[in-house]
């Protein structure tokens, strides 16, 4: 489901992609499913690399 959002790259992609997968996870935490704990930490730390990521970016392109 690439949009590839003029302005942000694949950047918006990539989080969405992760959102959905962070969602997915949070049900199969409350579906109480083996292994769900540690996916959902897993997708949260990828979150917060794609956000710091996309700050740098923001914060690089004020800059300029």
């Amino acid at each position: 489901m690439a949009t590839n959002t003029p302005g942000m790259g694949s950047a918006f992609d990539d989080w969405q992609a992760l959102s959905l997968k962070y969602e997915a996870a949070i049900e199969a935490l409350r579906r109480c499913e083996p292994g769900a704990a540690e996916a959902l930490m897993k997708i949260s730390r990828e979150l917060q690399t794609c956000e710091g990521a996309n700050a740098e970016r923001s914060a690089a392109a004020k800059r300029h």
